[in-house]
């Protein structure tokens, strides 16, 4: 297989870095810790794997800090389909699932790759359990961001990233936050430097174009603020289209070409390597959607990508033929949703990577002039499956009288929004964070809050359900959202942080919420 200049140096620039930062001879990426239970844990790695290696590198629990009294020891499984091969370099995934230490909140892991020498990577890094399902806590802080993209232009490029992803673990750390979601764009494939999707367009087997996306994570990823992030703290990843392409399932033509789909299943085994993987279990085998509870609150990821096709859309069918996210992931959501432990919850998360309330629907004759404005759950081919999860959530806040918030990216500008089903009064939360590192949209942001800062439409095609949303914040610089949940009363406050980047400083808006 040939390799251009910018895609050698992607997989060995990850091997040297790592050599100069002291770290391993053989870890190419990670640690990822991701999914964390009261019991078990999932870490992840990317590494060297030497040719005709047999031997799997393995994960080793301690109870202490000093990493003398061991707790469990699990192999760091493959998940990669093949060898991702540049020059003598042999880049593979593994996953490790292991067990957590069960009479204290902290266990600590060390990566092993060779049972006769454990000198090969000294670095410890520590895991804190989650509370039992239902459990009562006290409270709970976590991050949000989405749209990652280096620019990778020198010097420039290097600060901007370090400089939001240093000031995101800073505030982390200081918010006490348990984990990160990452609410979609974790890399730009379909942008330099690699431009995964023009050169898989043109490659002739599955292997050339998946190694093409393998190379948009290496590249993305291998900065030293962005690994610290990702190994201190549980990373919970959904993806949007720029895993695959701009607007990817908004555009007719990308599931009418065979070339598309063909690299649209490539950008999915990859998104699954290097981010699924480490999520909980999904709600429905070969799906990506899934869900998991933090104590007495529950989260959702919905996939609006996995199943998005317009080509679907039938203004007379049942869901308008579901374009958006398909029948069989509205199906799952609902059994997940009369599950007892959700039932039981006293709040709930819904991360979706586009936006419920952003544009309004007056857009949608420019529908197509850009796949931006296709993907949109205000356009009129995504209405019903909006009126659908809108249904959902208001369902399940009323029934209980617990919160429901929803979290998304993508949009390129922060925003907090507030959408309310008029009759019942019961209210829904929207936070969005995006970019941490890409550029802004501010310059489409100011006329697009000047012509629809308000929405008004109905969750029922009889029109006697009204609701009215409205967006009372934007933020127009790089940003990232903290998110802290307080039980003190009988009902969670919440209070969303917002924080942007200043002119040589960080920035903050904060908004509480009293339900």
């Amino acid at each position: 297989m040939n390799f251009d200049g910018e895609q050698r140096a992607g997989l060995k620039n990850c091997l040297i870095r790592n050599i100069k930062r002291n770290i391993s001879m053989k870890l190419l990426l990670g640690p990822i810790m991701g999914a964390v239970t009261r019991t078990k844990a999932k870490v992840w790695i990317f590494y060297n794997r030497g040719q005709g290696q047999q031997v799997l590198p393995q994960c080793v629990v301690f109870k202490d800090e000093n990493c003398i009294e061991k707790i469990s020891q699990s192999p760091f499984n493959t998940i990669s389909s093949s060898v991702h091969e540049i020059e003598g370099i042999h880049g593979i995934a593994g996953l490790a699932e292991i067990s957590l230490a069960t009479d204290t909140e902290k266990s600590y892991y060390r990566i092993v790759f060779n049972a006769s020498d454990q000198s090969e990577n000294n670095q410890t890094y520590t895991i804190r359990r989650s509370p039992e399902v239902g459990a009562d806590i006290d409270s709970l802080s976590f991050a949000l961001i989405s749209c990652h993209r280096p620019s990778f232009k020198p010097g420039k490029d290097k600060k901007r990233v370090a400089r939001m992803w240093r000031y995101l673990e800073e505030k982390m750390r200081e918010h006490d936050c348990r984990f990160l979601i990452q609410a979609g764009d974790q890399v730009y494939a379909d942008k330099k430097p690699v431009n995964a999707w023009e050169k898989s367009l043109q490659a002739v087997t599955h292997e050339e174009r998946l190694n093409h996306y393998r190379q948009t994570y290496l590249r993305s990823w291998d900065f030293l603020e962005v690994q610290q992030v990702m190994r201190t703290f549980p990373q919970y990843m959904i993806w949007d289209d720029h895993e695959i392409a701009n607007g990817w399932g908004s555009d007719e033509k990308h599931w009418c070409d065979a070339a598309s789909r063909k690299v649209f299943e490539a950008a999915r085994q990859a998104y699954i390597e290097f981010q699924h993987s480490h999520n909980p279990d999904s709600l429905r085998d070969n799906r990506l959607y899934f869900a998991f509870n933090y104590g007495p609150i529950a989260f959702l990821f919905l996939d609006l990508r996995g199943h998005r096709d317009i080509n679907r859309f039938d203004r007379k069918a049942e869901g308008g033929g579901y374009p958006l996210a398909g029948r069989q992931q509205w199906d799952d959501v609902r059994t997940w949703l009369n599950r007892e432990d959700v039932r039981e919850s006293k709040m709930l998360c819904v991360v979706a990577s586009v936006p419920v309330l952003h544009l309004s629907g007056s857009f949608g004759s420019l529908r197509k002039l850009k796949n931006d404005i296709a993907d949109q759950w205000s356009m009129e081919h995504n209405k019903k499956e909006r009126r659908i999860l809108l249904d959902l959530l208001y369902g399940w806040s009323g029934e209980r009288k617990c919160p429901v918030l929803i979290l998304g990216g993508d949009v390129h500008v922060g925003t907090l929004a507030d959408v309310m089903e008029v009759e019942t009064k019961t209210r829904i939360h929207q936070i969005t964070s995006s970019p941490i590192t890409n550029k802004t949209a501010w310059y489409v942001d100011i006329p697009l809050a000047l012509l629809g800062e308000k929405f008004d439409f109905h969750l029922e095609e009889n029109e006697k359900r009204r609701v009215k949303g409205r967006i009372t914040k934007r933020v127009r610089r790089r940003n990232f959202a903290i998110v802290d949940v307080k039980f003190a009363d009988v009902k969670p406050s919440v209070t969303v942080h917002l924080y942007r980047k200043g002119w040589g400083r960080l920035k903050v808006e904060s908004v509480e919420y009293h339900f």
